[in-house]
């Protein structure tokens, strides 16, 4: 372990050391253990009520309203990209993925029309935002939630097909108006996606693809075997990657520090060791896989709740291949983890019956 004090206490604003991570275990054993759909779906409201601000903040920054003095720090300069009350806007995109992908939940199944105006009005904030981050993890993640939202919920039900419907129009007319207005900005920063992606499967002109990202994933690798049993130590990525390692690093880095493996994957193999990985990846597994066979068992609100907790965490672990885990988002994935988890075995400390999304 490189630094004793940065493993176990974390880096900067990250503080993603052991003190951190053992704060993960303690939530989801907790939201698994001591959690009901009452409890859940409290919960999960009040997580999409506070995301309005943060929302609307983010899209306020985007046109130069910098309000909070880390607006001002040159640290945090991302162009027109916003990060709202967020250190990076790639850390603010993956709690926007998470979130949109709840509310839509909660839009779907709500009963009353204010009740889904409400939905959809706090729906466009964060989407809007989303797109303001232009954080393409996030929006990549955010598709792939969706498409698991529709492919288990909307397609076996008729009545909500409308509502998607009017979500689906609803979202492409936003993003053609801000695409518009910016000159095309974020259908050409979408098509970045399929573009690097077609480039670094064919090896054409892969050194151009997400150039600085690529690079820094082909660095790694090599380092996971020095460190291959217990990692270099939480959060102390950037001492083992630095210009000595390679002799390109200044061509695709510059003089810059890199202090992740932009890629949460490749970032726990090199700082906690290969086995840890595994046994992350396992523990995943056993999540998402008692969660699908857990929701097609159950009915109504609960199995809605249920598809769309888990179409959230898809979404999530889609944008880790290209961010890594903080301390700002983290707390929500975990806690979705255990209400999940929770689901799928005989912990429900209170009663479930007649309950409804409202």
């Amino acid at each position: 372990m490189l630094s004793h004090n940065i493993s176990l206490i974390g880096n900067k604003t990250e503080h993603q050391g052991f003190i951190v991570m053992l704060a993960y275990v303690i939530l989801f054993a907790t939201a698994a253990r001591f959690s009901c759909f009452e409890t859940q779906k409290k919960t999960i409201f009040m997580m999409i009520f506070g995301s309005i601000l943060p929302a609307i903040y983010g899209i306020l920054q985007h046109f130069g309203w910098s309000l909070l003095p880390q607006d001002h720090n040159p640290g945090f300069y991302f162009g027109s990209r916003s990060f709202s009350l967020f250190d990076n806007p790639d850390y603010f995109g993956s709690y926007l993925a998470l979130l949109l992908l709840l509310t839509i939940t909660f839009f779907l199944s709500a009963k009353g029309r204010r009740h889904k105006i409400l939905f959809l009005i706090i729906l466009c904030a964060l989407y809007v935002s989303l797109l303001y981050s232009e954080t393409r993890s996030a929006w990549l993640g955010s598709v792939v939630g969706f498409v698991t939202i529709v492919l288990f919920v909307v397609a076996r039900r008729r009545h909500l097909w409308r509502a998607t419907g009017l979500l689906l129009v609803t979202f492409v007319l936003i993003f053609a108006v801000i695409n518009a207005s910016s000159r095309f900005t974020y259908s050409n920063r979408a098509k970045t996606i399929a573009n690097d992606a077609h480039s670094v499967i064919t090896n054409h002109n892969s050194n151009t693809a997400g150039a600085s990202r690529w690079y820094i994933w082909k660095a790694s690798l090599p380092l996971i075997k020095e460190h291959f049993w217990l990692g270099s130590g939480p959060n102390t990525f950037r001492h083992v990657f630095h210009p000595g390692i390679d002799p390109d690093y200044k061509k695709y880095i510059g003089t810059a520090k890199i202090y992740d493996a932009n890629n949460d994957y490749l970032q726990i193999a090199l700082t906690m060791g290969v086995p840890t990985l595994i046994v992350y990846l396992l523990f995943l597994f056993m999540v998402l896989h008692s969660g699908f066979k857990k929701a097609r068992m159950l009915k109504g609100d609960q199995q809605i709740m249920t598809y769309g907790m888990l179409a959230a965490i898809v979404g999530y672990l889609v944008q880790a291949f290209f961010n890594i885990s903080v301390v700002s988002v983290a707390p929500y994935f975990w806690l979705l983890l255990g209400f999940v988890y929770s689901r799928s075995v005989s912990f429900e400390p209170c009663s479930i019956e007649h309950n409804q999304l409202n």
